[in-house]
């Protein structure tokens, strides 16, 4: 039987369907990628924003116009669509053959020989991975390491602590003993998630770890970069900015998102933090050497008035944001946001949208012309097999699949000695707004 697992949404998700893969890998079930030559095809989706819920339902409508056709045999849907809408998914889609929580999706070989039509459990979801457990790594030069899942920040736009339950942490030492395992295959690269990575630990040893953590996992000795996302600027504390100084294999690359800088908007969000908050704690950061910030953003929440936007603006004008991700605030049923009065027309937050990412476009290409001239260090991601450029890879200053990209010219008596995963040597050449272009140095 032919299985294929359609991942959607963030990389918590991806690490989800990893595991989805190794159990079936573990029964011997045989895996494809082209999930329209698959016997059975399972979704993984996300449902985070009414964005992700389009996407992940036309993913659904399409498998199941395969299955219709007799191309596909079973379709089985789990994920945070699943958490969301578990009452309405059958209704809405009879097709379906099975709809699977996120805690029992780390069994699917029970599921694929089951012919119930539900299965799921309580709600919020409380399983965590463990190193034991089965994962297929479907990433090449770097894998995701996650440290955590749940939340307890309860934004007020949020579905997260609903969809995911709240904030459990894994223990150090069984993080350091699936990082050793990632390394062992070749990861070069290990990223720590966690729906808020700067609040590890607090539930399992009622303290902030994450410096802890980093500091065990920075001793595993073929590790060659760490990268930290998903950052809560209210739990960033002085010694892991010391961390950020002093580890060399720690990326200088920190995600931040700061969603605005309006005190009343702040407190209307439920972000536990001010203003004044945010600039001191980027004045330390700032004095890092070399440090690149990636941040994001809420345009338009519920009652921001234009001064309140202005403000903002200048705010990323003044904060210099290596990267910048711009969402137009989505009104989520069932978040406190949802019934706020003052609710902002879609065209002012599109209007809205449209300034930030030109303000953060012209910082960017200002930034990246800085690079040319300069040698850096970069990870190789992909062998390109046409055009002028031989293979693309990434800076430690930009993070895979939402960051800018190095396009690599290399000499053909080169290529025999790159390898995906490895770091090499790259003189940067030009610049884009986004992306860099280089040439391999070789000696």
């Amino acid at each position: 039987m032919k299985v294929a697992v359609i991942s959607l949404g963030c990389p918590k998700n991806l690490v989800d369907s990893e595991v989805i893969l190794g159990e079936l890998a573990q029964e011997k079930y045989s895996l494809t990628s082209k999930w329209f030559n698959a016997d059975v095809v399972i979704i993984n989706t996300c449902a985070f924003i009414r964005s992700a819920v389009r996407e992940a339902e036309q993913w659904i409508k399409e498998v199941l116009a395969h299955k219709k056709l007799g191309k596909i045999r079973k379709v089985i849907i789990t994920g945070c669509l699943v958490e969301r809408y578990r009452q309405d998914l059958l209704k809405r889609f009879p097709e379906i053959d099975c709809i699977v929580s996120i805690d029992e999706s780390f069994r699917i070989n029970a599921v694929l020989k089951t012919s119930r039509k539900k299965l799921f459990i309580s709600t919020p979801p409380s399983r965590l991975l463990t190193s034991a457990t089965p994962r297929i790594v479907t990433t090449n030069s770097f894998a995701y390491l996650k440290i955590a899942d749940g939340c307890n920040n309860r934004c007020s736009y949020c579905l997260i602590p609903h969809l995911r339950g709240p904030f459990r942490s894994r223990s150090i030492n069984d993080i350091t003993e699936e990082a050793t395992l990632l390394v062992n295959l070749g990861i070069k690269e290990l990223i720590l998630i966690a729906q808020d990575t700067t609040l590890y630990g607090k539930d399992l040893y009622h303290k902030l770890m994450l410096p802890n953590l980093l500091n065990r996992l920075l001793g595993i000795k073929d590790v060659h970069w760490l990268r930290l996302l998903y950052t809560h600027p209210a739990h960033f504390t002085d010694q892991l900015i010391s961390l950020f100084h002093n580890a060399a294999k720690l990326c200088r690359y920190i995600d931040l998102p700061i969603q605005h800088v309006s005190d009343r908007i702040l407190k209307l969000m439920n972000r536990k933090y001010t203003s004044r908050d945010l600039r001191k704690l980027l004045d330390k950061l700032h004095k890092i050497p070399n440090i690149a910030i990636r941040s994001t953003v809420i345009v338009g929440f519920p009652s921001e008035t234009e001064k309140e936007f202005q403000e903002l603006l200048d705010f990323v004008k003044t904060a210099q944001f290596a990267h910048l991700g711009c969402f137009v605030y989505s009104q989520e049923k069932g978040t406190v946001a949802f019934k706020l009065p003052e609710q902002i027309p879609w065209k002012i937050k599109h209007e809205r949208y449209k300034e930030v990412m030109k303000v953060q476009k012209n910082i960017s290409q200002l930034r990246l012309k800085n690079f040319i001239g300069k040698e850096l260090d970069v990870i190789i991601d992909e062998e390109l097999k046409t055009g002028v450029y031989s293979y693309k890879g990434r800076t430690e200053f930009d993070a895979p699949e939402i960051d800018g990209t190095v396009y690599i010219k290399c000499p053909k008596s080169a290529t025999n000695y790159i390898r995906i995963g490895d770091i090499k040597k790259v003189k940067i050449i030009d610049a884009g707004s986004y992306d860099l272009f280089g040439e391999i140095v070789t000696n």
